[in-house]
């Protein structure tokens, strides 16, 4: 018996899975809380962008709709028709991306727990931490790869004494570089259980939370 075209289309999900955000997004970001941190504001951002645009390309096609009188020639009646069907789809389009910006911002207010507050000092010392872990990494695997890659060079070339001597002797223990790949983990992301509500309205939220022109 074949499935109800309603049915199959309501297991479809254009954006990102809630693993695929975690894992294959703010994870791969980088090694520190903080560079997922920083990947995550930049997700939320970018939703909070485009939420907006379509909040607004909404509204305008709800009044263009309600605004056409109903009508007897079939030109208007597929006019309306064909801005209803729209509507219909910008709304799914809509959720979809409320879906993200509710993951990522659970995810950026949790880990703004962990890291606690951004001064310009800290921010620096955020970011050269983060660097350094990632070097370490970029130097392990181009360890298991048979050597040190031009481009790992290039940034080493650009940091202290100190780290290059660190990182030097990562890249000549294949062996442990080998050992770190095998058992290395993802980092677990912190989790805070959903800080906005399921009835929460994501276009409050983003009026509220971003400025607006005068």
């Amino acid at each position: 018996m074949m499935e109800p075209l309603a049915e199959l289309l309501a297991d479809y999900q254009p954006g990102p899975s809630e693993f695929a955000m975690d894992r294959h997004i703010i994870a791969d970001a980088g090694p520190t809380l903080w560079a997922q941190y920083v990947q995550a504001l930049r997700e939320l951002h970018s939703r909070v962008v485009t939420l907006r645009e379509m909040y607004f390309e909404r509204e305008d096609r709800r009044l263009i709709f309600e605004g056409m009188a109903q009508a007897a020639q079939p030109r208007k009646v597929l006019r309306r028709q064909r801005l209803k069907a729209g509507l219909t789809m910008l709304d799914l389009e809509i959720a979809d991306v409320e879906r993200q910006f509710r993951h990522f911002y659970d995810r950026a207010w949790k880990l703004k727990q962990e890291i606690g507050p951004i001064t310009p000092q800290r921010r620096n010392q955020l970011e050269a931490e983060t660097w350094r872990e990632r070097l370490r990494r970029m130097v392990r695997l181009d360890a298991c790869n048979g050597g040190l890659q031009p481009r790992t060079i290039e940034l080493m070339l650009n940091t202290p004494v100190e780290w290059r001597k660190e990182l030097l002797a990562i890249a000549q223990d294949r062996d442990g570089a080998e050992d770190w790949f095998r058992m290395h983990e993802p980092m677990n992301l912190p989790y805070s259980g959903n800080v906005i509500g399921p009835k929460a309205s994501i276009k409050q939220l983003i009026s509220e939370g971003v400025p607006q022109l005068e």
